[in-house]
């Protein structure tokens, strides 16, 4: 299966700003617009702490130390925001973000994530190889991605079983305790994915569970 367009610019967006992010893994992306069909569509997605878990294999999920934006399918500048609570040598930073060869634009004291827990584990989640080919499971979700990107966009006809099947494959595939991080970035994006989706199978991950 080719690699799709989300799956290409996740890749880019770890390619520049995971050094930016040390000890953490980068989400999945939400479209961040307000208005769908403005002709142009930037993804969000953030960087989330982890450490080591209870057993090996095994990571406590923690909150996202920031966020990065840049527009979809080809990004050519990426906005940069740290959550208040991260600590930073802003010279340190604008030093190691001079060389890279796409424009990264930092900005600070990011307050995206507001009223959501700053600090402690959300969950715990299974490590994952470092591999440059992702799963059928994560590479089926990266093309249902673009397919649900273009039909949001107002760029493709909708088609009914779009959306239920990228809602299923994100949730299935989604670390628990992240949902409401997820949903922050854009919830009229959400509201358009649930919708016609029944009750009972919308997700439930929307309730951040903090771990002793």
């Amino acid at each position: 299966m080719d690699a799709s367009f989300t799956q290409q610019w996740t890749s880019e967006m770890r390619r520049w700003t995971e050094s930016l992010f040390p000890n953490c893994e980068l989400s999945f992306p939400v479209p961040n617009l307000g208005n769908p069909y403005s002709g142009t569509l930037s993804l969000t997605a953030f960087w989330y702490r982890v450490s080591p878990g209870p057993g090996p294999q095994l990571l406590y999920i923690g909150v996202p130390d920031g966020r990065i934006t840049a527009l979809y399918p080809e990004p050519q500048t990426i906005r940069v925001g740290f959550a208040p609570w991260v600590t930073i040598d802003r010279a340190a930073l604008l030093q190691k973000i001079a060389g890279c060869q796409i424009q990264v634009d930092p900005f600070f004291d990011d307050r995206f994530f507001r009223s959501l827990p700053e600090s402690g584990r959300l969950g715990i989640m299974a490590s994952q190889p470092k591999s440059q080919n992702p799963s059928r499971a994560l590479s089926q979700l990266f093309h249902l991605y673009d397919q649900c990107l273009s039909q949001y966009l107002g760029g493709a006809p909708a088609h009914p079983k779009t959306r239920p099947a990228f809602y299923q494959s994100f949730v299935q595939l989604t670390p628990p305790g992240l949902f409401l991080y997820y949903r922050r970035i854009n919830m009229a994006f959400w509201d358009w994915v649930e919708a016609g989706i029944a009750p009972t199978s919308s997700a439930k991950q929307e309730e951040v569970v903090g771990l002793a």
